[in-house]
């Protein structure tokens, strides 16, 4: 009948058993003997044989019938060293069969690894940004896993640098104000001025990222500039003339005297704090209200030392709006030419 020609599943395994020589070597994937194996790694026929032979030994030393140890005594090629470790289950094995690997040899398996999980793992023992560039380029349309986190990587170092940039062009221009301000005369703003400073580079010294902090001769060049402001201060109060008290026995004109002076005080300090958020946000929505926060304290009972203050406050703060202005001027040019 026609039906016969066609054989049953179960018939033709039992006809491709028998057809098979008695004497016939297993495959590699179902070799046991690891000295088989080995020298088999060592006598290649091809690259795919190569790979098989090395996830071979990877599974039989991951189910414990080859040791890491016997697995260095036979196999010499770093290469095929490197390949077998990254497929080991062991997260020692990696430093035991290859303590001298480098960044090159990593780079080259994170494109060149036999599977997905060991090219991952060389990729995770990458450090160096021209590595996870090298990577990006040469992987793109190759290995879409590799490459996106090759591309995170740089990124995620370009944000850093950008954002170190920006903290190193703060600095300066914390140092370049405190120095103008020691090499300037005293005037009724002075000392609202150095705090502002003294307080913003304050923040510079306890940023939560170390790389971010000024250098040891940045704080040296702002220390020596604070206390020629702090003596250039001392001077003109030991100078001026102690004014005797013309109502020594009012306390009714004293207190009205007192609230008024706290009054300023909260005032101004409130200024000084808003001058701080222009600097940490560096928005115009913060220069707005900031401008906002002058108009209205103006409109204040003001003694003449409390308006030249704010109006010292006004000016640091038309300062700092420019140079915000001219560093992302300065960043976006520097992007412009980059890309």
């Amino acid at each position: 009948m026609i039906f016969s020609l066609f054989k049953k599943p179960k018939q033709a395994k039992e006809i491709a058993a028998a057809k098979k020589p008695i004497n016939a070597e297993p495959s590699i994937n179902e070799m046991e003997n690891s000295d088989v194996l080995f020298s088999k790694l060592i006598h290649l026929n091809s690259q795919k044989q190569e790979k098989q032979l090395c996830i071979r030994i990877a599974m039989l030393c991951n189910e414990g019938k080859i040791s890491t140890i016997k697995i260095k005594q036979n196999i010499s090629q770093i290469e095929h060293v490197l390949q077998i470790a990254l497929l080991i289950e062991n997260t020692d094995a990696l430093s035991q069969l290859c303590p001298t690997a480098n960044e090159k040899l990593f780079l080259q398996f994170a494109q060149e690894g036999f599977t997905a999980k060991s090219r991952s793992q060389s990729f995770n023992r990458l450090s160096q940004i021209e590595s996870f560039e090298t990577l990006m380029s040469q992987s793109k349309g190759k290995d879409k896993t590799i490459y996106r986190a090759a591309q995170e990587k740089v990124n995620q170092y370009n944000q850093e640098k950008e954002a170190l940039l920006d903290i190193q062009n703060q600095v300066a221009h914390s140092l370049e104000s405190i120095n103008k301000l020691a090499t300037s005369t005293y005037a009724p703003q002075y000392e609202a001025k150095l705090e502002l400073l003294i307080q913003t580079w304050q923040q510079h010294i306890e940023h939560e990222d170390t790389r971010f902090h000024p250098s040891q001769a940045q704080l040296k060049q702002f220390d020596q500039a604070k206390l020629a402001c702090e003596n250039t201060i001392f001077e003109i109060q030991e100078a001026q003339p102690i004014q005797p008290s013309n109502t020594p026995d009012e306390p009714v004109a004293e207190a009205v005297s007192k609230f008024d002076n706290d009054k300023e005080t909260q005032l101004i300090e409130t200024c000084k704090n808003a001058c701080l958020d222009l600097i940490d946000n560096q928005n115009d929505e913060a220069f707005e209200a900031l401008q906002l926060l002058f108009v209205e304290t103006f409109k204040e009972n003001l003694s003449d030392s409390a308006i030249k203050e704010l109006e010292s406050l006004q000016s640091f703060a038309e300062d700092e709006k420019t140079y915000q202005r001219d560093a992302q001027l300065a960043l976006s040019l520097r992007h412009l030419i980059i890309h």
